[in-house]
């Protein structure tokens, strides 16, 4: 039976929505992003100094646009942050080089001149993620509203940034989240989808100060070929730390059954975790496993830096599962510890 956690330590600092967690593991503090879904007027960003013991100290809190989903350090020394905002449609850049004062550098607003093909999901811009790539200078930002993903250039030597030219996507994808792998010798990323529910591979291409994408790859989120149940809603998307492996998660199927944790005769609902492996000269995806992920909407999950285990966040059941994984063959395994939680679970990492 997997072992049930409790808390050490709780913290209401980054109430009422929180939303992502971003570690500063050299600096030993952690941001958290409030969609500021409560007051539906502008959300925060939040620092907090990390302790070995699992506690955490406030240090600074501050306004944001509206709906901060997402946030990644950026520049040199990773002194910058930057972040999508879903509901205020808009990315903003911050100094966090003390992170007990954090300062707006820049806000860019998007707008569109019409909604999309999906006018319920689409009837704006939605930013939903912040992403450094591999070389540390481009920051992308895939726009679920747009269907693009905006692109920045990183200006050396401070936190500003040059917008180039988006990648566009598929009309109705609405792309969520990216993730890249570096191979022996080609850069892949991935994008996954949310409306659509697929996940679309390229091969980066650097030249200068520019960035380029050929699409090499486009399958549903459960692998070439095979179906996708009817409301599904893709969410997150990770490679592996041996950079062999790529996993995405899926909402609102509820198609698979494992035993209620809390009960030893139940079954309760639960959605996937889908792991494929990527093919080093093609980028390719061949899919190893479609498991349960140990409960509904997987909203969030992250890997350990050993590749041993995952961390799921379960935003609708208000819980966090873990699962043990063989690091050599990407095999993930039996849940071996949980945690029940109060509220919507939208993000798990681990502190290291």
């Amino acid at each position: 039976m997997p072992v049930k956690l409790e808390p050490l330590s709780t913290t209401d600092g980054c109430a009422g929505s929180p939303s992502w967690l971003t570690l500063d593991w050299y600096n030993g503090v952690l941001y958290c992003t409030d969609e500021g879904l409560g007051n539906g007027q502008h959300g925060s960003l939040v620092s907090f100094a990390t302790h070995e013991n699992g506690t955490l100290t406030p240090l600074a809190k501050t306004s944001t646009v509206l709906g901060p989903v997402s946030a990644v350090m950026y520049g040199e020394w990773d002194y910058g942050l930057a972040v999508a905002h879903y509901g205020g449609s808009a990315f903003t850049t911050w100094d966090i080089q003390d992170p007990a004062n954090l300062t707006l550098l820049n806000v860019q607003q998007f707008s569109l001149p019409e909604p999309g093909p999906d006018p319920s999901r689409q009837e704006a811009s939605h930013p939903h993620a912040a992403v450094v790539d591999p070389s540390k200078r481009f920051i992308l930002v895939p726009d679920l509203g747009a269907d693009l993903i905006h692109i920045y250039g990183v200006v050396f030597g401070d936190l500003g940034l040059s917008k180039l030219d988006p990648l566009v996507v598929a009309p109705g994808s609405g792309p969520r989240h990216i993730a890249f792998v570096v191979k022996e010798t080609k850069t892949f990323m991935y994008i996954v989808t949310e409306l659509a529910n697929t996940i679309v591979g390229y091969e980066v291409v650097y030249g200068g100060e520019s960035i380029r994408f050929k699409e090499i790859w486009n399958s549903g989120i459960h692998g070439e070929g095979n179906d996708v149940p009817q409301g599904a809603a893709a969410a997150e998307i990770v490679v592996s730390p041996d950079r062999e492996f790529l996993i995405v998660s899926s909402r609102n199927e509820s198609t698979l059954q494992v035993p209620d944790f809390d009960t030893s005769n139940e079954t309760i609902a639960s959605d996937p975790l889908v792991s494929f492996k990527i093919d080093s000269e093609t980028g390719h995806l061949t899919l190893q496993q479609d498991i349960p992920c140990g409960g509904r909407f997987p909203r969030h999950f992250s890997i350990n830096k050993a590749g041993t285990l995952i961390a799921v966040a379960l935003q609708s059941d208000s819980r966090v599962i873990i699962i043990e994984r063989d690091a050599k063959t990407g095999i993930l395994g039996d849940f071996i510890a949980y945690a029940e939680l109060e509220g919507d679970v939208t993000a798990a990492i681990f502190y290291e």
